[in-house]
């Protein structure tokens, strides 16, 4: 029973691999606690969330039943930085 109850919590975790060696490249320690990287996946799930739900609203404000790339680019248009990189992300998908 207990087994099964920490399978299912630990299945919402996709991506403790890629956390982990990202934190590595950036100066954490080789194996990080599993605890630390499932908190920044959590982190990270809910920004994501959270920007989609805002990016949903601007489509709905202007009118669209469906997100586009300018609802994004419009939600981080005062950071150019990130402008430049999710333009750059998106021409790769062409």
């Amino acid at each position: 029973m207990d087994r099964s109850r920490e399978r299912d919590r630990l299945a919402k975790y996709k991506y403790i691999t890629e956390i982990q060696q990202m934190m590595y490249v950036f100066g954490e320690v080789q194996d990080p606690l599993p605890e630390t990287t499932m908190l920044i996946e959590d982190i990270v799930r809910s920004q994501v969330i959270e920007i989609i739900v805002m990016a949903a609203a601007q489509a709905q404000r202007r009118g669209s039943r469906f997100m586009a790339a300018e609802d994004f680019i419009f939600l981080i248009r005062h950071d150019r930085t990130k402008v430049l990189r999710l333009k750059e992300y998106l021409s790769w998908k062409d």
